[in-house]
């Protein structure tokens, strides 16, 4: 138990000393343009959110300076592969024996049994997110380089960002401007989803490209289902919804298939927006929040409760259990308790984000802030699924729920993650059986 406890306090003490690093660094002076007026809170809170990669920001990007943005850069990176890479180096360390603790917290991001060596993970982590983030750099830039200033920084700084799941953008107006470019909104999506639908996928996948194997592992077979239907699904919802929408009134038909794409896309952890999520219907805001709560993959870049821990729950709740308290999918079993531990999860997220909720709803009342329920909703759930997506009050709010946005983004970010640890590794054997007892449900 002792040991389990230490390496859990790892990855707390190497989160919030990135944040306390990087806090320290985007308060200097010469971190903001000349000029700007800037709170030690926002400082704070702009490093929680680049560590979180959730893209949440109380003040304009733009307000920093390039010292500042490329400290941003830095942070974004660093959060979004912290739990799985940074974490596991720290970890795997030269002269540092690993403990099977160690090695188990490093393995629990990958499923295949094969893979044993943490250093060898990070060592693939690293140059697979390198490729991906330099080849989407090298698209943006050709979309950029006529059409913005120093379009080498900004196609650097957006790849890292939205392969990240980050949403950070220094793209005056966003990507909003960029709505109907396809080469833009297809990068986007294409670094987006590479990035969050998690390493395990992405290893399996080229496994089977290159032939060493032929089979997919059960969760790569449930994160592509999945995310194919999800994207699928909230496109076409979104197109419904959104097909009067003023911002893209004047489009035809088939032009407004792409930012309903990019909509389903981003809403799971990424942040981005080409629509203002302010003038979204209120069907397309409700179905926001429940994509912000699901996220990403396990083991990848984004945030939420997962894909995986959505369609357990879902599947158990529409098929039921079997004779054995399980369920079966693709002639393979998953236990009871990965069902519990799903469900519990899932809990856990909902108990979080309704406490964030009724809290902005308290410290802002008691200043006098008459932002409607959805706006502290869309809030909340943006930041327990570290998305970034706002209907623009971010800025606004007051310093006190500014804090419980902190607290609800890191919660969300490594917080949810450490639920999913193990309590205790040690087991005994039980010299007491209680008798079973009945409890009415329903």
């Amino acid at each position: 138990m002792t040991n389990y406890i230490k390496e859990r306090d790892i990855l707390f003490i190497f989160f919030i000393s990135i944040i306390v690093f990087g806090s320290i660094l985007l308060s200097l002076p010469f971190s903001w343009k000349p000029g700007v007026q800037y709170h030690i809170i926002d400082s704070l809170f702009i490093t929680v959110s680049a560590v979180c990669v959730t893209g949440l920001a109380s003040v304009d990007i733009n307000y920093f300076s390039p010292f500042g943005k490329i400290i941003l850069l830095l942070l974004i990176q660093v959060g979004g592969l912290g739990l799985i890479t940074f974490s596991s180096m720290f970890l795997a360390l030269p002269k540092k024996r690993l403990s099977l603790v160690n090695t188990k917290l490093i393995q629990n991001y990958f499923t295949n049994e094969n893979i044993v060596d943490p250093k060898y993970i990070v060592k693939v982590v690293l140059r697979l997110t390198i490729i991906i983030e330099l080849i989407g750099a090298i698209f943006l830039y050709i979309s950029f380089k006529d059409k913005i200033a120093h379009p080498v920084f900004t196609a650097v700084f957006h790849s890292v960002s939205a392969f990240c799941n980050a949403g950070f953008s220094t793209i005056p107006g966003g990507l909003v401007t960029f709505r109907d470019n396809l080469s833009v909104n297809l990068t986007f999506m294409l670094l987006i989803i590479t990035g969050g639908i998690g390493f395990m996928v992405l290893w399996d996948l080229f496994d089977l490209l290159i032939g060493k194997d032929f089979i997919l592992l059960l969760h790569t077979k449930i994160m592509l289902i999945s995310t194919f239907v999800l994207i699928l699904s909230a496109a076409l919802l979104f197109y419904i919804f959104e097909y009067s929408n003023p911002e893209i009134i004047d489009l035809s038909w088939n032009e407004k298939i792409l930012p309903a794409f990019f909509q389903s896309i981003t809403t799971r952890t990424a942040g981005f927006n080409t629509l203002d999520q302010s003038l979204l219907s209120m069907p397309s805001k409700a179905i926001t929040l429940g994509l912000m709560l699901i996220g990403g993959g396990s083991g990848s870049t984004a945030g939420g409760i997962k894909v995986t821990t959505a369609f357990l729950i879902l599947y158990g709740i529409t098929q039921g259990l079997n004779d054995k308290k399980g369920i079966t999918i693709f002639n393979r079993k998953i236990s009871s308790i990965n069902l519990t531990k799903a469900g519990l999860f899932f809990v856990k997220a909902i108990v979080i984000v309704f406490l964030t909720i009724l809290g902005l709803l308290i410290v802002e009342s008691f200043y006098g802030n008459r932002f409607t329920f959805m706006e502290i909703s869309f809030e909340s759930f943006s930041a327990i699924g570290t998305v970034g997506l706002s209907l623009g009050i971010t800025g606004k709010l007051s310093v006190f729920s500014k804090l419980i946005l902190i607290f609800t983004m890191f919660a969300g970010r490594i917080g949810l993650f450490s639920l999913i640890l193990p309590v205790n590794e040690v087991k005994f054997d039980r010299t007491v059986e209680y008798p079973e007892g009945e409890v009415l449900i329903g």
